[in-house]
């Protein structure tokens, strides 16, 4: 039923892009009343004159270039993986998104990724990476620096035996012993290798993970014991006491 539901709602916003509907009010001609998908307000004295990237998430592999009439000025057509969580128009009119592949790792409970690639304006791929193992994986968002570096975040599995040991309560980790692992994120950063052509990859040349920044205050033989309150800049892992 809910893949009903997307593709219902998937079919009703090509329908809307592909011949959108305008019916302006007259008492205020920036408003469009009535619709109820597709352009509803475009107020030019506030609105920047730009440009919108919309990626849907499911179902589809296109990712569409609006402007502020709600008319398709472009479109990309991406491989028949889902889309990801995240996608950017760069400077040269390329598509760089996040798609979402079949994952050894079984999932990160939402927000799966696992690949980032760039398209040209003709929807070429012209690069791709794939960062996800029975170990890691990319999720939701990622960012490209002035470098032309990316920065990613990625899940990284620990198993329930290291969360004990990193001094987790064990009282709280009732789902995490359940399912043998927890995912704490880590942000990657990568140097594309986009000679190498759409399946260049590229080169991870920094890490910081949340693993390796946590206090905890039960154990005093973990390495990680610590006084809490002296150290803001650190992540105390029972926090409140809640389950984890």
């Amino acid at each position: 039923m809910r893949k009903l539901f997307y593709l219902i709602a998937l079919l009703s916003l090509i329908v809307n892009l592909a011949s959108p509907t305008v019916l302006y009010s007259a008492s205020s001609p920036n408003l469009y009343t009535g619709n109820t998908v597709g352009l509803m307000v475009n107020d030019t004295s506030r609105a920047w004159p730009g440009y919108t990237l919309v990626a849907p998430k499911h179902y589809t592999s296109l990712t569409y270039l609006l402007d502020n009439q709600g008319q398709v000025v472009h479109t990309w057509t991406g491989t028949d993986d889902e889309p990801g969580q995240s996608a950017y128009l760069l400077e040269n009119g390329h598509l760089l998104r996040a798609a979402k592949i079949n994952s050894q790792l079984g999932g990160t409970g939402g927000g799966e990724g696992g690949r980032i690639e760039e398209y040209d304006w003709n929807s070429n791929r012209v690069w791709s990476m794939d960062y996800s193992t029975t170990t890691y994986m990319q999720h939701h968002d990622f960012c490209v620096l002035p470098n032309g570096n990316i920065i990613m975040l990625v899940v990284e599995k620990q198993t329930y035996a290291e969360a004990v040991a990193a001094g987790f309560n064990p009282g709280n980790l009732g789902l995490v012993q359940t399912d043998g692992f927890i995912l704490p994120d880590t942000v990657v950063e990568i140097v594309p290798n986009r000679a190498g052509g759409w399946e260049g990859g590229g080169t991870v040349v920094w890490k910081w993970k949340i693993w390796d920044h946590l206090i905890q205050e039960l154990y005093t033989g973990q390495g990680n014991y610590g006084d809490v309150s002296a150290h803001p800049e650190l992540i105390n892992v029972n926090g409140g006491g809640n389950a984890v």
